[in-house]
């Protein structure tokens, strides 16, 4: 039971247990009496209302600069003013709040006018029972505006940041970035920003991609070819040289056109992988068949660098789920990289051990100088090649990429192990057939 009368200008809170939220309402009342009829109204319909009441004009001008409000609940004639001049002052201070005016009997030509000047609604003293649904919708729909404005004010927000975005990328800076504090924001927004960080870093991953193929097609490409051309222009002015020296040319040849073989080829793969258009073949394929290979074709090479290639063959006979020409072209890959790393004398051992039924390791270790330990996370990317003694050693330097995107895309993995000064360990796998053998088509990683 209420007691006491309500001081102007004293905040109360009416408890409540339901769940609806607490709304902040200014009540510019001149009666006391009437002021406790309008809170238990609304107390009665399960509203939370924390009230401010104020019956003088200086009190309702405080209100409005000091504080934010939900609602205001004005009676028409009050003492020395009247509702008109409540709305006006919200209008100046708040400008968004809704109003609704509770008195008595007003004519319809004070009520049109109220209605037109923004007024929400009024309610006759007498009837109170349709406060509390008119409360709850003007406070609704104001924060439904609220939310509307603060969608607004973010799209604004997006639109000059994409548009700032787009300037700078417009101008070849292609390090600018949406900030993390505006992806922060979980909505629909954020989704776009990160869309368009996706988008430049896709931009910045194409052009590296394209400066990769500029770098290729100055020296690369052009290194071995101008070593072929040479060789075989010495060949053409020395016809009478004797047959070693002649011998020795077109080895040169040979193995610079070789070279410029496997450094197309190393660029086609890489642009159907970037293009993704690249697909494996997944055929049950002898793993002996496919140790033999390499072998056979990387045996000369290790020889000619005075280096043992020891392949092991399996002790059961077995069989992987693979493209055989990739899988081989990832052994060449991995087999030829120890070579080239290793000094004369070193040994490079290929062996395969099935991990489970359903998974085959094949391995290619070597004692060589290995990779320096802030550079195995990286030595897969196609921008690494390493450094000290890999930067002496001629090579398109995408290698290892394009042999992660191989095993990948016949469903294994490969990884590094190495102990800088100890070698390293390139190892793959690669899924074993199931029990019915059948053929598969990857496209997709």
């Amino acid at each position: 039971m209420e007691t006491g009368v309500r001081r102007p200008g004293e905040v109360t809170k009416i408890p409540d247990n339901s769940r609806q939220s607490s709304f902040s309402i200014l009540i510019v009342e001149d009666s006391p009496a009437d002021a406790r009829l309008i809170l238990r109204r609304l107390r009665k319909s399960s509203i939370e209302v924390e009230d401010q009441l104020e019956e003088t004009v200086e009190g309702v001008r405080q209100a409005l600069t000091t504080r934010r409000f939900d609602l205001i609940l004005s009676d028409f004639a009050l003492s020395g003013f009247t509702a008109f001049d409540v709305v006006a002052m919200a209008r100046k201070h708040l400008p968004d709040t809704p109003i609704i005016v509770v008195s008595g009997a007003i004519g319809e030509d004070t009520a049109v006018r109220l209605m037109q000047l923004g007024v929400k609604d009024y309610i006759l003293k007498d009837h109170l029972s349709r406060l509390p649904l008119a409360v709850q919708r003007e406070i609704r729909e104001a924060r439904i505006r609220d939310m509307s404005r603060e969608r607004e004010s973010r799209a604004h927000q997006v639109l000059s940041l994409l548009t700032q975005g787009f300037k700078d990328l417009s101008g070849g800076d292609l390090s600018v970035r949406i900030g993390e504090d505006n992806l922060a924001i979980e909505d629909e927004f954020s989704e776009v920003l990160g869309y368009f960080n996706e988008t430049v870093e896709s931009l910045q991953a194409s052009q590296d991609f394209m400066a990769r193929l500029q770098s290729m097609a100055t020296h690369d490409l052009r290194s071995p070819l101008s070593t072929v051309l040479l060789s075989l222009e010495t060949l053409k002015k020395n016809p009478d040289a004797p047959e070693e020296s002649r011998s020795e040319w077109i080895g040169v040849a040979k193995r610079n056109a070789r070279s410029l073989v496997g450094r197309i080829d190393d660029l086609l793969a890489l642009f159907l992988i970037r293009s993704d258009q690249l697909s494996c073949l997944q055929l049950p394929t002898d793993v002996d068949r496919l140790l033999m290979r390499c072998e056979a074709d990387m045996a000369p090479l290790a020889l000619a660098r005075r280096q043992a290639l020891l392949v092991e063959r399996m002790s059961d006979p077995a069989q992987v789920l693979c493209d055989p020409d990739k899988t081989s072209h990832i052994l060449e890959n991995l087999v030829g990289n120890a070579i080239k790393y290793s000094g004369p004398g070193s040994r490079i051992r290929v062996v395969a051990n099935p991990i489970d039924s359903r998974t085959m390791r094949i391995a290619v270790s070597d004692n060589g100088p290995g990779v320096p330990r802030d550079e195995q996370e990286k030595i897969f990317d196609s921008s690494i090649r390493g450094s000290e003694t890999r930067d002496q050693i001629s090579g398109s330097g995408l290698g290892l990429t394009i042999c992660r995107e191989l095993v990948r895309r016949q469903g294994g993995d490969i990884c590094l192990q190495s102990t800088p000064g100890e070698g390293a360990c390139f190892s793959f796998t690669l899924p074993r057939p199931t029990a019915n053998g059948d053929s598969v088509l990857n496209g997709q990683p």
